[in-house]
């Protein structure tokens, strides 16, 4: 009896441990945020007027606007200006800066992704 008990639990072991591999876990619980980062065309350069305006606009422009808390976020001086001093370390989070925006979700990936390659574009005014 004790055999069969072993051999049966050795049986199951072996079933879940090849059932059970990173790949399967992977199709079971994709990471979201890499699932974003795919829909997000960054390919071409980005547009201040047409993507990253509407971004600080959706996260932002509620606290960082003319007459709210500085730095103005609402037209592309005060954005140009902020991407000088710091704006990509701010929505990274990597603890140089104040994490924005504050009492909210860190932004999604592919916002962070634009926002960090049009910096790294020369911060365009297009």
């Amino acid at each position: 009896m004790l055999k069969k008990i072993i051999r049966i639990s050795i049986f199951i072991a072996a079933v879940i441990f090849f059932n059970c591999t990173k790949r399967n876990f992977k199709q079971l619980h994709p990471d979201p945020e890499v699932s974003v980062v795919k829909n997000c065309d960054t390919t071409s350069a980005i547009s201040y007027s047409g993507q990253v305006a509407k971004i600080l606009n959706d996260n932002c422009n509620n606290c960082h606007n003319s007459t709210g808390t500085p730095p103005d976020l609402t037209n592309y001086n005060g954005v140009a200006a902020s991407a000088q001093m710091g704006l990509v370390s701010c929505i990274v989070w990597d603890g140089n800066t104040s994490n924005m925006p504050k009492s909210a979700s860190k932004m999604s990936v592919c916002d962070i992704t634009v926002i960090s390659k049009w910096v790294s574009q020369g911060v365009l005014n297009n």
